[in-house]
Protein backbone atom coordinates (compact mmCIF):
# COMPACT_ATOMS: atom_id res chain seq x y z
CA UNK A 1 0.00 0.00 0.00
CA UNK A 2 1.43 3.52 -1.11
CA UNK A 3 1.67 6.69 1.48
CA UNK A 4 -1.12 8.36 -0.84
CA UNK A 5 -3.76 5.24 -0.40
CA UNK A 6 -4.54 6.16 2.97
CA UNK A 7 -6.09 9.27 2.94
CA UNK A 8 -9.99 8.55 2.26
CA UNK A 9 -11.44 11.13 0.15
CA UNK A 10 -15.17 11.80 -0.07
CA UNK A 11 -16.64 10.96 -3.44
CA UNK A 12 -13.64 8.48 -4.40
CA UNK A 13 -14.57 4.59 -4.78
CA UNK A 14 -12.72 2.96 -2.43
CA UNK A 15 -9.20 1.55 -3.55
CA UNK A 16 -9.00 4.14 -5.97
CA UNK A 17 -5.38 5.61 -5.89
CA UNK A 18 -5.17 9.57 -4.48
CA UNK A 19 -2.69 10.88 -7.31
CA UNK A 20 -0.43 13.72 -6.38
CA UNK A 21 -2.14 16.49 -8.47
CA UNK A 22 -5.78 15.10 -6.90
CA UNK A 23 -4.15 15.85 -3.46
CA UNK A 24 -3.02 18.88 -4.26
CA UNK A 25 -6.03 19.86 -5.03
CA UNK A 26 -7.87 18.54 -1.73
CA UNK A 27 -5.31 20.37 0.54
CA UNK A 28 -5.63 23.88 -1.28
CA UNK A 29 -9.57 23.33 -0.60
CA UNK A 30 -8.99 22.52 2.69
CA UNK A 31 -6.97 25.39 3.17
CA UNK A 32 -9.35 27.39 1.67
CA UNK A 33 -11.95 26.14 3.99
CA UNK A 34 -9.41 26.85 7.26
CA UNK A 35 -8.76 30.28 5.53
CA UNK A 36 -12.65 31.06 5.63
CA UNK A 37 -13.38 29.59 9.64
CA UNK A 38 -10.39 31.94 10.56
CA UNK A 39 -11.95 34.65 8.65
CA UNK A 40 -15.47 33.82 11.10
CA UNK A 41 -13.49 33.47 13.74
CA UNK A 42 -11.63 36.75 13.59
CA UNK A 43 -14.52 38.95 12.85
CA UNK A 44 -16.28 37.33 15.40
CA UNK A 45 -14.03 38.15 17.94
CA UNK A 46 -13.73 41.90 17.05
CA UNK A 47 -17.84 41.72 17.16
CA UNK A 48 -17.22 40.53 21.14
CA UNK A 49 -14.53 43.21 21.60
CA UNK A 50 -16.91 46.22 20.61
CA UNK A 51 -19.55 44.60 22.72
CA UNK A 52 -17.45 44.76 25.50
CA UNK A 53 -16.37 47.62 25.62
CA UNK A 54 -19.86 48.73 24.65
CA UNK A 55 -20.78 46.78 28.01
CA UNK A 56 -18.49 48.56 30.22
CA UNK A 57 -19.72 52.13 29.81
CA UNK A 58 -23.12 50.93 30.31
CA UNK A 59 -24.11 52.44 34.01
CA UNK A 60 -26.91 51.28 36.06
CA UNK A 61 -30.32 52.79 36.15
CA UNK A 62 -31.76 55.30 38.17
CA UNK A 63 -34.06 52.45 39.96
CA UNK A 64 -31.17 50.44 40.82
CA UNK A 65 -29.24 53.04 41.90
CA UNK A 66 -32.23 54.14 44.07
CA UNK A 67 -32.75 50.21 45.38
CA UNK A 68 -28.69 49.86 45.74
CA UNK A 69 -28.89 53.05 48.33
CA UNK A 70 -31.83 51.69 50.06
CA UNK A 71 -30.34 48.47 50.53
CA UNK A 72 -26.92 50.25 51.94
CA UNK A 73 -29.27 52.23 54.48
CA UNK A 74 -31.01 48.99 55.07
CA UNK A 75 -28.18 47.08 55.68
CA UNK A 76 -26.49 50.30 58.00
CA UNK A 77 -30.22 49.71 60.21
CA UNK A 78 -29.19 46.27 60.38
CA UNK A 79 -25.77 46.38 61.49
CA UNK A 80 -26.58 49.35 63.78
CA UNK A 81 -28.99 47.11 65.72
CA UNK A 82 -26.60 43.87 65.79
CA UNK A 83 -23.77 45.83 66.72
CA UNK A 84 -25.47 48.07 69.65
CA UNK A 85 -24.50 51.34 67.87
CA UNK A 86 -27.55 53.83 67.82
CA UNK A 87 -27.16 56.68 66.01
CA UNK A 88 -24.54 55.38 63.82
CA UNK A 89 -26.50 54.36 60.57
CA UNK A 90 -25.06 57.42 58.47
CA UNK A 91 -21.11 56.44 59.13
CA UNK A 92 -22.10 52.88 58.59
CA UNK A 93 -23.69 53.59 55.52
CA UNK A 94 -21.03 55.99 54.63
CA UNK A 95 -18.36 52.98 55.31
CA UNK A 96 -20.18 50.61 53.45
CA UNK A 97 -20.16 53.46 50.27
CA UNK A 98 -16.46 54.04 50.52
CA UNK A 99 -16.11 50.08 50.39
CA UNK A 100 -17.77 49.87 47.53
CA UNK A 101 -16.45 52.62 45.58
CA UNK A 102 -13.03 51.28 46.26
CA UNK A 103 -14.03 47.58 45.10
CA UNK A 104 -15.41 48.82 41.78
CA UNK A 105 -13.37 51.88 41.10
CA UNK A 106 -16.53 53.51 40.55
CA UNK A 107 -16.55 57.70 41.79
CA UNK A 108 -20.39 57.41 43.16
CA UNK A 109 -23.18 54.70 43.12
CA UNK A 110 -24.75 55.86 40.19
CA UNK A 111 -21.63 55.46 38.35
CA UNK A 112 -21.59 52.23 38.98
CA UNK A 113 -21.27 49.82 35.29
CA UNK A 114 -24.49 47.47 35.18
CA UNK A 115 -22.49 43.99 34.87
CA UNK A 116 -21.25 44.66 38.65
CA UNK A 117 -24.92 45.67 40.01
CA UNK A 118 -25.47 42.11 41.65
CA UNK A 119 -21.88 41.88 42.41
CA UNK A 120 -22.23 44.88 44.32
CA UNK A 121 -25.64 43.86 46.09
CA UNK A 122 -24.42 40.85 47.50
CA UNK A 123 -21.31 43.00 48.90
CA UNK A 124 -24.15 45.29 50.59
CA UNK A 125 -25.67 42.13 51.66
CA UNK A 126 -23.32 40.95 53.26
CA UNK A 127 -20.74 43.70 54.54
CA UNK A 128 -19.14 43.59 57.83
CA UNK A 129 -15.90 45.53 58.43
CA UNK A 130 -15.00 44.91 61.84
CA UNK A 131 -12.17 47.61 61.67
CA UNK A 132 -14.44 49.96 60.33
CA UNK A 133 -17.07 49.06 62.93
CA UNK A 134 -14.16 49.48 65.31
CA UNK A 135 -13.80 52.88 64.71
CA UNK A 136 -17.51 53.65 64.04
CA UNK A 137 -17.88 52.22 67.96
CA UNK A 138 -14.76 54.51 69.32
CA UNK A 139 -16.01 57.48 67.29
CA UNK A 140 -19.51 57.25 68.72
CA UNK A 141 -18.28 56.36 72.66
CA UNK A 142 -16.20 59.85 71.76
CA UNK A 143 -19.11 62.00 71.39
CA UNK A 144 -22.27 63.41 73.03
CA UNK A 145 -25.40 63.77 70.97
CA UNK A 146 -23.55 63.82 67.85
CA UNK A 147 -21.27 66.78 69.17
CA UNK A 148 -17.39 65.67 70.17
CA UNK A 149 -16.73 66.23 73.55
CA UNK A 150 -13.75 68.70 74.43
CA UNK A 151 -10.85 67.16 75.08
CA UNK A 152 -11.68 64.13 73.17
CA UNK A 153 -9.61 62.81 70.63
Amino acid sequence: MRMYELMAVDGMPPGELMTPEKMGAQLAQMLAGQQQIMSVLLAQQQEISKLSAALATVRISRTQEIAMKEAISARAAQLTRSEDLPGCERRIAGAIRKTLRETTGARAIGDLQACQFDRAMEMIASWRMSGALRKIRKEAENTDDGRRIPGSV
